[in-house]
């Protein structure tokens, strides 16, 4: 979850991938739309490991590619259910851990 430096006005379509990329990175896509009157800066936590320097993350800009978090419409879909088991083989689940 992230929190703004200024108020907001509404914050919804939150989208959020992680996944391992190796035995020493992952890969966090955040995906958000955002009302606010007034430029803010979003504040992130990221899990990594202390101490942490700043070369220790990887930005990348992803802003020209709407179609990660997009759902196949159903032309797109195998006319079996045979998509989805290719979904679930490709992004396999894993456990996130919070702690409070």
């Amino acid at each position: 979850m992230c929190c703004f430096s200024q108020p907001v006005r509404s914050v919804h379509s939150t989208n959020i991938f992680a996944r391992p990329a190796d035995e020493r990175r992952q890969f966090l896509v955040y995906s958000m739309t955002l009302d606010a009157r007034k430029e803010l800066a979003m504040i992130l936590p990221l899990p990594v490991k202390t101490p942490a320097a700043e070369n220790d993350v990887e930005f990348i800009d992803l802003h020209f590619d709407h179609s990660l978090f997009c759902q196949p419409t159903p032309e797109q879909r195998p006319a079996s259910e045979e998509w989805q088991e290719t979904a679930m083989v490709a992004f396999p689940s894993i456990q996130i851990e919070m702690s409070l």
